[in-house]
């Protein structure tokens, strides 16, 4: 028992591991796109397009600004 309850445990550290690394990830490219906007004067799709970010991902951005 001791044993299944330590891996139900690391399973749910890696979980946590893998969301936090993805939202730090979603926060480096929102700081980016900030970056290209103010620095160079791009509109938001500007700079989402020139950081290859795929079309249905950019509305998220786009409403994190």
């Amino acid at each position: 028992m001791c044993e299944a309850l330590k891996e139900l445990m690391k399973d749910e550290i890696d979980k946590e591991r893998q969301e936090a690394a993805q939202i730090a990830t979603q926060d480096t490219i929102l700081e980016n796109i900030k970056s290209l906007m103010h620095n160079l004067n791009f509109s938001a799709e500007q700079a989402m397009a020139a950081l290859n970010i795929p079309v249905p991902n950019r509305s998220g951005y786009i409403s994190r600004l």
